[in-house]
């Protein structure tokens, strides 16, 4: 890993998770680690998915003017983040 490149971690349920490895992320025209990808293990994985159904329950049980208003300022962030 080069000194410019970054470790992200898996991000489940509004934290950062720890992980053991990771794995380089490659620019492909320059062919340098920009970034190392945290790898996450199946219990992590069995976590997330369990934390996305909570939140997929919550969500469907939100009115659907509230779910809009959230989906837009995420859509926004995105957005900004790209320019």
């Amino acid at each position: 890993m080069e000194n410019d490149s970054v470790r992200l971690l898996p991000f489940i349920g509004g934290r950062h998770v720890e992980v053991a490895e990771f794995t380089d992320l490659v620019e492909p025209y320059a062919g340098r680690v920009f970034a190392q990808i945290g790898n996450a293990d199946a219990g992590t994985v069995s976590d997330a998915v369990s934390i996305a159904a909570s939140a997929r329950r919550e969500m469907a049980a939100m009115p659907v003017h509230q779910r809009a208003r959230l989906l837009r300022a995420a859509a926004d962030l995105v957005q900004s983040r790209a320019a």
